[in-house]
């Protein structure tokens, strides 16, 4: 990509969030990264902050829904985690050895 933009005599500034995965190891010459400050978004890109916000509405939403749907049958099994720890703090010892000899 670099050396198109750099036959056609381009210079390209790409303004990015400050994320890690933004993070360009390779340097280009003709293309500029330039990270926003941190904590900006909401500022310099309120579109993306709307996006952002709704889709954590949305999601919220959908995550609520789910627990109130779900809400009975996880009671039914609450009495059964006591059971299940209690079963794995017996069998631990021979769950770890079994373990490691199934790895390589």
């Amino acid at each position: 990509m670099n050396e198109q933009i750099r036959i056609t005599g381009r210079r390209i500034l790409l303004l990015v969030d400050n994320i890690s995965s933004h993070r360009m190891d390779e340097s280009l010459s003709n293309v500029k990264l330039q990270m926003l400050p941190p904590n900006t978004t909401v500022f310099l890109q309120p579109q993306d902050a709307g996006i952002t916000s709704s889709f954590k509405a949305q999601i919220a939403k959908i995550q609520h829904r789910h627990i109130v749907d779900h809400f009975d049958n996880l009671l039914e099994r609450l009495p059964a985690i006591p059971e299940r720890c209690s079963l794995f703090l017996q069998k631990k010892s021979v769950i770890t050895k079994n373990s490691f000899a199934a790895s390589p």
